[in-house]
């Protein structure tokens, strides 16, 4: 405190300072410190709401330099409380089962590969997505990926994408119309868990050809639905696929182009409604049709 220690009124005493000479209720350089506070949200509990409500933002009354400077002299504020932590919900895929021998060998597979990154094969082509994707996508949107595909030398409509599942999945209506049997079928013990834990058992698996590429692993299910078949990571993976659901599209790449397969809303949104009616309509189009030898995209009308 400034001032000759002699001149000081030994009856007033400031806490603030802890020394003599004037009263804590009147000290100024303590009024400043509570208003630079308050400027910067501190002590809010103690100020009226008319007053928090009128308080001047962004500190209009000071100099930026000096507002910058309370930011960066600011404690940084503590995160909010967590109360619990929500794992990843997944399911059993094809290629590891659902026992939890080859799933712990997986696991150690992949602390290995960590360790000891394998080599990749290149990508010969990049793949992206510009804006001329989006011709003939109504905006703005939050469609599900509703394509159309060669599957065992048919063209079916009506396939789900979704990249966030383990399982490929086909509908046994669909599978019917295929001109497929069920002594086609091999025996499968992968369950398939919904989110109120219904387990639903596969009829059996199949290998099928897919886009006149590969041949591919589904699951046959007897149960409703407003789709086909469900495509996952798996074939998104072996077709390196790039997925887009803003686009409404997916890409990949064989030896020669780059394939477009694009999306049709019309079809997602009458799944939609089927399915919120719980009376979907199976397996409706499939058509037998062979499949393209040098088509360079597979619009969906």
């Amino acid at each position: 405190m400034r001032g000759d220690f002699a001149n000081r009124n030994p009856n007033k005493y400031c806490h603030f300072h802890r020394d003599i000479g004037h009263d804590t209720e009147s000290c100024r350089i303590l009024k400043d410190e509570i208003k630079k506070l308050i400027h910067r949200d501190y002590l809010m509990q103690f100020v009226k709401r008319n007053e928090r409500d009128s308080r001047p933002t962004n500190h209009s009354r000071e100099a930026p330099e000096l507002s910058r400077q309370q930011d960066r002299d600011q404690p940084p504020q503590d995160p909010p409380p967590i109360h619990r932590v929500i794992n990843m919900i997944t399911g059993g895929s094809i290629l590891v089962g659902c026992n939890t021998t080859t799933g712990k060998n997986s696991v150690l597979e992949l602390e290995q590969e960590d360790e000891n990154p394998l080599k990749h094969p290149r990508v010969k082509e990049v793949i992206y997505f510009t804006e001329d994707d989006a011709r003939g996508v109504q905006y703005p949107h939050d469609d599900a990926l509703i394509v159309k595909m060669i599957i065992n030398d048919f063209k079916v409509k009506r396939i789900l994408v979704d990249s966030g599942s383990s399982t490929d999945i086909l509908f046994l209506e669909a599978f019917k119309k295929m001109q497929l049997e069920r002594k086609d079928l091999q025996p499968t013990d992968v369950p398939l868990v919904g989110f109120s834990r219904d387990v639903v058992k596969p009829l059996g698996r199949i290998k099928v050809l897919v886009t006149a590429r590969s041949e591919h692993t589904f699951l046959v299910v007897a149960t409703l639905s407003p789709y086909n078949a469900i495509l996952v990571r798996s074939i998104l993976h072996a077709l390196r696929a790039m997925v887009s659901t803003y686009y409404i599209s997916m890409k990949f790449s064989d030896e020669v182009w780059t394939r477009v397969i694009w999306g049709n809303q019309l079809e997602s949104w009458k799944c939609y409604v089927a399915a919120l009616k719980g009376k979907p309509k199976l397996a409706g189009d499939v058509e037998l049709e062979s499949p393209p030898s040098t088509q360079t995209s597979e619009p969906n009308p």
